[in-house]
């Protein structure tokens, strides 16, 4: 099999519809170091599978043989090859940079993808489109389907493994700038901020840079010691001199998370007067300055909120509450339980975001509508109120709770949210005055479903692609109907 390469600048970007198995591809990673792949197999307008080579190198160069005997640094993935070779979505400058004439995946017939089905539960899928069931706890042994940003979340923490494994500790009393520097650099990308912290403050304070303060200023940042990085970048400010809007942007995360909303705006506007003389000297794109004015910007929005805020809610242990919503939590993000104080009737999506620790939720009678969750995987008990009306669709999918439930109907507070069994005919139980978004989707067996007195709506989409559906009892109490239902 013939490899023809050609310099990274040749092709900038590559429309989708002219991506091939055998498509040698490069990204740029952090602008640090060149990553290589290939394109295993596209199915047009479906899906296009890449593999990514164990090599990596600072030179944008890869040479036959390298791809010859290159093995896979993590499983393969899916790509939209529009976005991330056209429009650049994924950041990180894609790029097709050859092509293997002839090329198939030695093992491509053992290439599954695992997706559920409604219908069966965990299915495989191979390439061709034959799909056959498997059990539960296989599906995380095959390809996943996911977006963009997840795919690139998979392929950053496979490179920052394998550069974890491959980067030897330095001492910062014996080492250069440059070798601290990437080192620093990989521990932050590893969210181990307290190791960046003692690293570069050990570094000779003679020999610091301004991109080593900068990054202990983030990692201070990051690990919420706000005035430890004010301090440093007052010490430092000199080191700032050639990006002074670096310097504003790190000091005014540092005020904004601090709650310092009286001393942002004389940094708001000295932040913006910088991106303006960087720009007309040249020293940031077009893109990259209206990106640097968007962080300034941001902060007099989340100022002004704030502000507004103080006024208009109330402050209760950690929760903040508007109008009888929850819009968020700012307590111990390290206790297991929340139990959310009483007076609340809706609860914002955002409250708990992204939170790991949280293994109990517990919701006080009078919360009728929950707007969903964001990235709680690991809550596995929720205490729903009985006044309940309304649970976003696709929000519990991914904690523990949901997969703990038994197959059949899964009913929050009066809300049915998801029916997951497998049987023709649904009798909907006595009590749900509401069916979530997309309750029964996807449902291919059902036949018939009776819809209790005590049913008042049926939200969007609740029998979206059940197609053998042929009959739904409704009462006459009914109040609401929504679109596509």
């Amino acid at each position: 099999m013939s490899i023809k390469l050609w310099p990274r600048e040749k092709k900038e970007y590559t429309q989708s519809r002219f991506i091939k198995p055998g498509d040698i591809f490069s990204f740029y990673y952090e602008n640090q170091y060149y990553f290589f792949g290939r394109i295993i197999f596209v199915k047009p307008k479906e899906f296009c599978l890449a593999e990514l080579f164990d090599y990596y190198s600072e030179k944008p160069e890869i040479d036959e043989q390298t791809i010859l005997n290159a093995k896979r640094m993590m499983t393969p993935f899916n790509i939209d090859t529009k976005f991330t070779f056209h429009d650049k979505l994924m950041k990180w400058d894609w790029r097709i940079i050859g092509h293997q004439e002839g090329f198939v995946a030695p093992d491509q017939d053992e290439l599954f993808f695992a997706y559920w089905d409604a219908e069966i539960g965990w299915t495989k899928v191979d390439l061709y489109g034959n799909s056959v069931k498997i059990p539960d706890e296989d599906e995380s042994k095959y390809i996943h389907m996911r977006r963009n940003d997840h795919q690139k979340k998979a392929i950053q923490e496979a490179i920052l493994q394998k550069l974890r494994n491959e980067t030897p500790k330095v001492d910062p009393a014996t080492t250069n700038e440059e070798e601290l520097y990437r080192y620093a650099d990989l521990l932050f990308d590893s969210k181990k901020y307290a190791e960046v912290i003692d690293v570069v403050s050990a570094f000779p304070e003679d020999k610091l840079t301004r991109r080593l303060s900068g990054l202990l200023a983030c990692a201070f940042n990051s690990s919420g010691k706000y005035e430890e990085a004010k301090a440093c970048l007052d010490k430092h400010k000199a080191l700032f001199s050639e990006d002074m809007y670096n310097w504003y942007y790190f000091y005014g995360f540092a005020l904004l998370q601090n709650k310092e909303y009286e001393k942002l705006p004389p940094i708001i506007e000295l932040g913006l007067e910088e991106c303006e003389k960087a720009y007309a000297a040249g020293k940031l794109s077009h893109n990259e300055y209206g990106a640097e004015k968007g962080h300034f910007n941001y902060f007099r929005y989340r100022r002004e909120e704030a502000l507004k805020e103080q006024g208009t809610s109330q402050f209760i242990n950690g929760f903040v509450i508007r109008d009888e919503k929850l819009i968020r939590y700012e307590g111990d993000t390290n206790v297991e339980e929340i139990v959310i104080p009483d007076g609340v009737k809706r609860v914002s999506m955002s409250s708990f975001a992204h939170n790991k620790t949280i293994k109990s939720l517990v919701f006080p009678e009078g919360v009728e509508y929950i707007d969903g969750f964001r990235d709680i995987s690991n809550v596995e008990r929720i205490v729903f109120p009985s006044t309940l009306k309304f649970l976003w669709y696709g929000s519990l999918e991914d904690t523990k709770w949901y997969q703990a439930q038994p197959k059949g109907q899964i009913i929050c507070g009066k809300a049915l949210y998801r029916y997951t069994g497998d049987e023709e005919e649904v009798i909907i139980e006595d009590g749900v005055e509401a069916v979530v978004s997309y309750a029964f989707r996807f449902n291919r067996q059902l036949r018939k479903v009776v819809v209790p007195d005590s049913c008042k709506t049926l939200w969007a989409g609740v029998f979206s692609n059940c197609t053998n559906l042929s009959e739904v009892v409704l009462p006459k109490c009914i109040e609401f109907i929504s679109s596509n239902a």
